[in-house]
């Protein structure tokens, strides 16, 4: 009995951590946007955007979903280390293709900014992929601590990096690689001398087939949530311009405290849904998600009010047209937290392929519907638009079959 409440407060405890440090580390970029929308001209800022487009589609490559990998079979590894390194020799030999691609993009395309710029892309996607994976290993063994403690620093470093870059030596955009690279770089340096300090073991450096078939099957699922959030930017640049792309960049960034509000919401949620559904108390379980819902969605209405005014105070008049499109993107969200909420549901019930084929789908149909309605003159508020649509039809799918699995749950 003492084991299992020991076995509790652990789990408790680590959940604190990982939600007061990733809130932390995610807001930490949203204190620094004065700054940044004083030193930063709209163009720049959207260069920085697509840079780091670039970099998020060249992680899901690159790590092959090895993280997750590592973390599903983590307990049926003999040698839980000697397993890490052979994902990493094989996240590694994937890098090193990628990298070839991205030099011969360079040289043979050095006019497009993005590809002049690829091989360091490609670097910080690959740092940003063995720090995703040295975590795993904490995060296998709870030690949410550490995990909290090297995401926390990773991200003030950056910021401050930055900063310093931007207002003291002088550089723009290129203040985001440097600082970028350079904080990563520290970062994998710390967990891999941390983890081959405490720990001596052979290497297996071979082909990781079952990785490799792992890393095909998420890929879909993956590359839909890129799809979504990464290719929408690629369309403003290409269709509008990359300076207007800065502007709906930073809107992006100040909507991004709702999602922090609502994950933090469910994160501490999550155990309470589970239990409740396990308890087949489905009156209790609808009331929770309700409520969850309710709460997300009146910040919503909240902050879409006042948000704008209080800002208007303290980003530069570069940059005020992104207050006249934050509103309806704060507004969009609230379909999104309905997904967020429900989706518990889903994965207590075990129906992840259905969540995977609506958010693939419906990220397919938000491209589509962006593109034609970019076509048409929409401008910026194509896209938002286009994700309100998609997201409501999201959510009302979701919505239902949670209350269907619920409801067949309780008849059984």
């Amino acid at each position: 009995m003492k084991k299992i409440i020991s076995i509790i407060n652990i789990q408790n405890r680590n959940i604190v951590i990982y939600l007061l440090s990733d809130l932390a580390s995610k807001a930490l970029p949203f204190l620094f946007i004065p700054l940044l929308t004083k030193y930063l001209t709209p163009e720049q800022y959207g260069n920085i955007s697509l840079f780091n487009i670039w970099v998020e589609i060249s992680v899901i490559i690159i790590i092959m979903g090895g993280n997750s990998y590592y973390k599903i079979e983590y307990l049926n590894f003999e040698d839980p280390i000697a397993e890490l390194y052979n994902v990493i020799f094989n996240v590694t030999l994937c890098f090193l293709i990628v990298l070839l691609f991205s030099i011969f993009f360079c040289f043979y395309f050095p006019s497009i900014y993005l590809f002049r710029i690829m091989p360091v892309i490609i670097l910080c996607a690959f740092l940003q992929s063995l720090l995703y994976l040295y975590v795993s290993y904490y995060q296998c063994n709870e030690r949410a601590l550490v995990v909290g403690g090297v995401n926390l620093l990773c991200s003030l470093f950056n910021s401050l990096l930055m900063i310093l870059l931007l207002s003291v030596v002088g550089l723009k955009e290129s203040s985001r690689y440097w600082s970028f690279t350079i904080s990563l770089l520290l970062s994998v340096l710390f967990v891999a001398f941390s983890i081959s300090f405490k720990n001596k073991t052979k290497l297996k450096l071979n082909i990781n087939l079952p990785l490799l078939r792992f890393g095909l099957g998420i890929f879909p699922h993956a590359i839909s949530w890129w799809a979504r959030s990464g290719v929408e930017r690629l369309l403003i640049s290409w269709y509008l311009s990359v300076s207007l792309l800065g502007i709906y960049s930073l809107a992006m960034q100040i909507t991004s405290l709702m999602p922090l509000f609502c994950n933090a919401i469910n994160q501490a949620l999550i155990p309470k849904i589970i239990r409740s559904l396990n308890e087949e108390n489905i009156r209790g379980t609808k009331r929770i998600l309700f409520g969850a819902a309710l709460a997300v969605i009146s910040v919503c209405v909240i902050s879409s009010i006042f948000m704008p005014v209080l800002l208007r105070m303290f980003i530069n008049y570069r940059y005020l047209d992104a207050l006249n499109y934050l509103p309806y993107m704060i507004l969009v969200f609230s379909f999104q937290s309905i997904i967020v909420f429900y989706s518990n549901v889903l994965y207590f019930y075990k129906k992840v392929k259905y969540l995977s084929s609506i958010t693939f789908c419906t990220s397919l149909c938000h491209v589509c519907l962006a593109v034609i309605l970019l076509e048409n003159n929409f401008n910026l508020y194509s896209v938002i638009i286009s994700s309100a649509i998609t997201f409501l039809i999201a959510s009302i799918l979701v919505f239902r079959k949670a209350m269907l699995l619920m409801r067949s749950g309780r008849d059984n």
